[in-house]
């Protein structure tokens, strides 16, 4: 049966043209993993990729495929989908487990960002049990008293707007402003 996980996929879930060609979107909280190597054998590329607001798995197709076309009703680009207590709950216990922000934000079909504002919401990130940001850096509370959180989330907010056009001078921006809030902080320590 070729194609069929492809063709039982395009029944549930909607196909677009995008810029690597016809590709069919399943946000990444219906995504099974076991499913990735059963599409690359039925020669199909996936990839993840934020579609509409929401951690999505795209499934390239190829050109021989018959495609339908589900599109979806159009969202704005600002439009903030509220959490759930159901998700919140999920949030606490996957973060308890020290899961990274992206694996959080892939199993709950949300954004690394949002996931990441929401357990600092919560009270859970800068506490005993805090996990770092991004992989790799030392475990510190991003807000610095000096700044105050305010300030942060609208530097955030302003790297996020700038990241999809000018990456390099977002992750430039990112990292000099890092090292001054980690410097003023190991200041206030000393």
């Amino acid at each position: 049966m070729v194609n069929s996980l492809v063709k039982s996929l395009q029944e549930k879930f909607p196909t677009e043209k995008t810029q690597f060609g016809q590709c069919l979107i399943v946000p990444s909280k219906n995504f099974v993993p076991a499913w990735e190597q059963q599409l690359k054998n039925e020669g199909h590329s996936t990839f993840y990729q934020s579609y509409r607001g929401k951690s999505c798995v795209f499934i390239r197709l190829a050109e021989a495929t018959p495609v339908t076309t589900v599109v979806a009703a159009p969202t704005p680009a600002t439009r903030k989908t509220r959490w759930t207590q159901e998700e919140t709950e999920q949030l606490k216990r996957l973060y308890e487990k020290r899961l990274s922000f992206r694996q959080i934000a892939d199993k709950l079909g949300r954004s690394r960002g949002s996931v990441l504002g929401k357990v600092q919401r919560l009270g859970l990130y800068g506490s005993d049990n805090t996990q770092s940001p991004t992989v790799g850096e030392e475990k510190s509370t991003v807000a610095s008293e000096n700044l105050g959180d305010d300030v942060i989330r609208e530097f955030l907010g302003a790297c996020a707007l700038l990241y999809p056009k000018y990456p390099n001078a977002t992750a430039y921006l990112l990292k000099e402003a890092s090292q001054k809030i980690l410097g003023e902080r190991r200041g206030e320590e000393e």
